[in-house]
């Protein structure tokens, strides 16, 4: 889900859900941040996250990632929470600029369990949304694939899934979302160069206007996956 809008902080609850596919791996829940500068940021929960040395970090898992305009990144292992994180418990996800550092965080509002890592801002003080982006034939959902919005991610062993999962729910009850992109896509990483092996975004890739109807969930469905998102809600997954 790719915002229009940009945003001086980022601030999103998503659902805790455990699920995993016929190997074991598990997604990322994930909060994203392309900031003014070019820098792009992600927060999120995982579950059952892949190791690059193998295997994965079982259970629930706090995951962040800082990407430089130029595509080198730094990219800390997933971390345990400071307490317990439950199976439908709500967790709040946050990107905040204070002073020269941007604070990703994630913390339970069930158990009170949190976690957070620390970047430079390198400059930057607005997370832009598409209508805003500087960056935006370089940076793009069809490119790159930074941006602002939210997004669930899942490694799998095997080409074009291995179904699309249960439900996730992300929800903001403070600022509605004007309008937004929605996407779906699939990348294969086991060569030296990734390829896409399949995207799409909906309504032709304009902006999906929430504004007249903010609470009616409006779905977009690309090669047997399902998304759908008002201006309240962004939900992957059935």
């Amino acid at each position: 889900m790719i915002f229009t809008q940009s945003y001086s902080q980022l601030e999103f609850n998503v659902t805790a859900i455990a699920q995993c596919d016929a190997n074991g791996y598990g997604p990322s829940y994930l909060l994203n941040g392309l900031t003014n500068t070019g820098y792009w940021y992600q927060v999120g929960l995982d579950w059952n996250w892949p190791l690059q040395s193998g295997g994965y970090l079982s259970g629930f898992g706090f995951v962040s990632e800082g990407w430089a305009p130029g595509g080198l990144t730094r990219s800390p292992s997933s971390t345990p929470f400071s307490g317990t994180v439950n199976q439908n418990d709500t967790v709040q996800l946050s990107l905040t600029f204070s002073g020269g550092s941007l604070t990703a965080s994630a913390r339970d509002l069930n158990t009170s369990a949190s976690a957070s890592t620390s970047y430079p801002t390198n400059r930057a003080n607005t997370f832009v949304g598409l209508q805003a982006q500087e960056y935006r034939n370089r940076f793009s959902f069809a490119t790159r694939g930074y941006f602002t919005g939210l997004m669930t991610e899942w490694y799998h062993v095997n080409a074009s899934g291995q179904g699309q999962g249960m439900g996730v729910t992300y929800s903001e009850a403070v600022a509605p979302i004007a309008s937004a992109v929605l996407g779906i896509g699939e990348w294969n990483f086991t060569a030296s160069n990734p390829t896409s092996v399949f995207s799409g975004v909906a309504n032709g890739g304009s902006p999906l206007d929430f504004t007249g109807q903010p609470t009616q969930l409006q779905q977009f469905s690309y090669n047997g996956l399902v998304i759908s998102a008002d201006a309240y809600e962004f939900v992957t997954g059935t």
